[in-house]
């Protein structure tokens, strides 16, 4: 019997192409590594041992990597997993699926309705039990809910690590998790968890968040239901003062990496240091959180006639005053070019530097985020049509199109024609490299493949970069996209 280690490199799903991706390689020895988008190399530990010698494995048994991706069978609307070549690597058995992660897991439901967990041979690792369950998170913990409702965790092995009994959890990497319960007098309080299922600090808080790096979060004292900052030991290292804003928003931010929270002292906002003191006096109507790389900070002055919406947002430096007076409906932070998205008195989105001055006129109903390595991004005119403009608000792809996605790394956008409203796929010049004939597409992802529902039989299959269907369209539904899976042998 062949002993296999599998490494999974997953294809996320991306609808607008936005989130960077990953790009994996062999190392010298033979080890899976991973190279982010700035270069670095990361290496992949969480390692999975496959012994099956079922048709699973013959499949996967020659090439470095294969593919995988989960599609719905027309005929009994199950679900299972196929190769590039369409052929089922695990056969269509589940009522629904998720797609592998990095240690070779998914997450399935089966035909009584409950969950489990299964390699990538379709042998179940975990059996289904649970009423729902998350996925892995780095910490080799997941999330699952029993019969009884109540959360608990399991890890890699399926092993029970804390036994259901919670009913809100947090985020499963943290050192200290948060986890909360219904209180008797109704309500849920919260405390804190360490990863072997200890409760570090009891349940106590009406709202708590997670530790930041220096071992301080933000939590809400349930008798008084104002809000402070504890240490890693629940005690108070600045005392619960701080109302709730707006009937829904905590009033102490978290502290940013400038060493400042901003706080609500019940009539106006301002900013302290980690000492409780104010190092801004409260005179904001609304104040988002300071930092280190940003130097303005959207702000707003009191009696602003909404919280998130309305004329009056502007933007103040580290001192606390207005560099660009309060004059805009809406706006985004700047960004790390000095640029800001800002919805003008009209209505319109455009973009403002630093100064306050127009590089992008506020001219159009929707704007999506530049980026460094972009010179260009997404624009919707008064009519609704989209095109792609750069910099300085000019349009380098005229506003043609009833829908548009962000430029892959293969030079290609998913844009849906405003004629037929049927999809297709444009180069940077805004010519059709494959023609609009797809009834729903989605744009590449790292000159992959990418799902594409046909127009006439409205069923599903996968096309490569030139448009030509490398799995047929023959499914009721399917994953956006195949994960890449590199096989090594021992």
């Amino acid at each position: 019997m062949k002993k296999w280690t599998i490494v999974l490199a997953l294809i996320i799903l991306v609808f607008l192409g936005l989130v960077g991706c990953s790009r994996v390689h062999q190392s010298d020895d033979g080890e899976a590594q991973t190279e982010n988008e700035e270069g670095k190399i990361n290496y992949v530990t969480e390692d999975m041992e496959i012994t099956s010698s079922n048709e699973a494995e013959e499949k996967i048994s020659e090439p470095e990597f294969f593919y995988l991706t989960g599609v719905q069978d027309p005929v009994s609307q199950l679900w299972g997993y196929i190769n590039t070549d369409g052929e089922y690597v695990i056969q269509p058995q589940f009522a629904e699926i998720s797609s592998f992660q990095s240690e070779g897991i998914a997450r399935v439901r089966d035909t009584s309705q409950l969950f489990g967990y299964i390699d990538i041979t379709g042998n179940y690792i975990v059996e289904p039990q649970f009423l729902e369950c998350g996925g892995f998170y780095d910490s080799g913990l997941a999330m699952v809910r029993d019969t009884t409702y109540k959360l608990g965790f399991i890890d890699l092995q399926g092993n029970l690590v804390v036994e259901p009994r919670y009913d809100n959890v947090g985020d499963l990497d943290d050192e200290l998790i948060v986890v909360g319960s219904f209180a008797s007098e109704g309500g849920i309080l919260y405390g804190y968890m360490d990863r072997t299922g200890k409760e570090v600090i009891g349940l106590q808080y009406r709202y708590a968040e997670s530790f930041d790096k220096d071992g301080i979060a933000v939590v809400v004292d349930a008798e008084s239901d104002l809000a402070g900052y504890i240490d890693t030991q629940g005690n108070y290292i600045i005392q619960p003062t701080y109302p709730i804003f707006n009937g829904a928003i905590v009033g102490a931010q978290p502290f940013t990496d400038e060493g400042i929270a901003a706080v609500y002292d019940g009539g106006y906002w301002g900013y302290i240091d980690k000492t409780g003191k104010y190092k801004i006096s409260p005179q904001f109507g609304y104040a988002e959180s300071m930092f280190r790389n940003i130097k303005l900070t959207p702000a707003r002055p009191t009696g602003a006639d909404s919280y998130y919406f309305g004329s009056g947002w502007g933007f103040i430096d580290k001192t606390g005053n207005y560099v660009i007076e309060p004059q805009f409906m809406e706006v985004k932070a700047f960004n790390e070019e000095g640029l800001a998205m800002v919805l003008g008195e009209n209505g319109y989105w455009g973009y403002i530097d630093l100064e306050g001055k127009y590089v992008v006129p506020p001219i159009f109903s929707y704007l999506g985020e530049f980026h460094m390595e972009e010179m260009a991004t997404i624009a919707r005119d008064a009519n609704g049509l989209y095109g792609y403009i750069d910099k300085n608000g000019l349009y380098v792809i005229q506003p043609i199109f009833e829908g548009f996605n962000s430029f892959s790394d293969n030079g290609l956008a998913c844009v849906q024609d405003s004629e037929t409203s049927y999809y297709g796929y444009i180069n940077r010049k805004g010519e059709y490299v494959i023609q609009p004939t797809f009834k729903k597409a989605y744009g590449f992802h790292n000159k992959g493949l990418v799902m594409v529902q046909d127009a006439s039989t409205e069923l599903y299959g996968y096309i490569d970069e030139t448009g030509k269907y490398v799995v047929e369209p023959k499914y009721l539904d399917v994953e956006i996209y195949f994960s890449k899976i590199y096989v090594k042998k021992e």
